[in-house]
């Protein structure tokens, strides 16, 4: 996946200052300085109705990288965010088929590329849509945030009963989106888990697991 050295966040070379490995063999597409500033934060976390594992504390430079990812529409930053990690999540959710927490076809238009999904691509699991967003809906005072269930549906075409589903998001901050999607899936299948890149700073006080 990675065709250079040069970090996608800083443009410094990922050799420089390196280990003595890394300058043979590159093993990342950010830098060791960027990669630090990330600071992995993994844990599990109670969500409304549902629980959830989250990678990154959204604040500091994952912040800003989510932000130049969505709302700049840098779709090269893609692969950033689970790069390290992508052996790890592929053993211990194998067999199981993503699904993404859905933005609205007008924000997908507007992006030009389907943000969750492209993040969670770099991983070897299926990858299928169930679930539409109406609406782009802003969760900015506590009433839309109530609604926001409102502006979800899953699809016709569905999986198996049987097939075990990895929910996905880039963010949970209050969990209503997640929640919301969670309750929908959790008409038709048994099995399922919840994993978004980066989580609010309200759930660390909860206990990990």
């Amino acid at each position: 996946m990675v065709t250079d050295c040069i970090c996608l966040w800083c443009g410094r070379s990922i050799r420089y200052e390196a280990s003595f490995r890394e300058m043979f063999q590159v093993e990342d597409c950010l830098c060791s300085r960027c990669r630090h500033l990330m600071k992995y934060d993994p844990g599990t976390f109670k969500g409304p109705g549902f629980r959830f594992e989250g990678l990154y504390v959204y604040q500091g430079q994952v912040r800003e990288m989510m932000l130049q990812y969505k709302e700049n529409c840098d779709e090269a930053l893609f692969s950033t965010f689970l790069y390290p990690y992508i052996r790890h999540l592929n053993r211990k959710y194998h067999g199981y088929t993503v699904i993404p927490v859905p933005s609205s076809e007008e924000m997908v238009t507007r992006r030009g590329f389907q943000h969750v999904r492209k993040i969670f691509s770099v991983l070897d699991l299926p990858v299928r849509e169930l679930i539409v967003k109406t609406a782009d809906v802003q969760q900015k005072s506590s009433s839309r945030r109530k609604e926001i269930g409102t502006y979800f549906r899953l699809k016709e075409q569905q999986l198996p009963e049987k097939t075990k589903i990895l929910l996905v998001d880039d963010i949970v901050t209050t969990g209503e989106s997640m929640g919301a999607c969670y309750r929908l899936l959790k008409r038709k299948y048994a099995r399922i888990r919840c994993l978004t890149v980066s989580y609010g700073k309200q759930f660390v006080k909860n206990a990990k697991e």
